[in-house]
């Protein structure tokens, strides 16, 4: 399929970021960054700021990005429960009220180094 009528893409970062979208929003956007640009050269970075004055795709974040912010949350709520433990030590508190602090540090572990399942082939 012909990205444009203008001007073909030359290298795969052109159009990454336009994967998604349906045919007709890429072409959109191809042909919005395309005119943007006059005669230069169109990189990926046109093609995305295309997209965002379109809007289009604008609610969508890439994998990476999410991975690392549930990743940060689970740390800091990981880090959370070890300062309240600290601080249920420190003020002698009773075996129960440790051992279930202890037993929600445990499970913020173990979905911090818990691994998606495998998919088969």
């Amino acid at each position: 399929m012909t990205i444009s009528h203008q001007r073909e893409p030359e290298r795969e970062t052109q159009v990454r970021s336009l994967v998604g979208l349906t045919p007709e929003q890429a072409l959109l956007a191809w042909d919005f960054a395309a005119e943007k640009d006059g005669k230069r050269e169109i990189t990926a970075r046109l093609v995305k700021r295309a997209m965002r004055e379109l809007q289009l795709g604008s609610n969508t974040q890439p994998a990476a990005q999410i991975h690392r912010a549930t990743k940060r949350a689970q740390r800091r709520a990981i880090d959370d429960d070890i300062g309240q433990l600290l601080t249920l030590l420190s003020q002698r508190a009773s075996h129960e009220t440790l051992t279930e602090k202890r037993e929600c540090l445990y499970r913020h572990i173990q979905d911090l180094f818990a691994r998606a399942p495998r998919r088969r082939a």
